[in-house]
């Protein structure tokens, strides 16, 4: 999932600056996959959600968003 949202910003002209992030969500027991992801990317993160069993990869870097990601998405998933 691919989500955008805006914030606060003390260090912005306008005082608002825009956050973009790309997640998935997988149940806990497949970290590894997870972890296999994040060595094929070469990026993101993971974070766990204990009371929901889950596991997820987070990217949020501008950069590895549009030139890994996104790239990956245009190379593999055309309809």
């Amino acid at each position: 999932m691919f989500f955008v949202s805006i914030s606060k910003s003390s260090t912005t002209k306008l005082g608002e600056t825009v956050i973009l992030k790309f997640h998935i969500a997988q149940h806990s027991r497949d970290s590894d996959l997870i972890k296999s992801l994040i060595n094929n990317f070469e990026c993101g993160r993971i974070e766990l959600n204990l009371e929901k069993s889950a596991v997820y990869l987070v990217v949020t870097k501008f950069k590895d968003i549009t030139d890994k990601i996104i790239t990956f998405f245009d190379k593999y998933l055309k309809v």
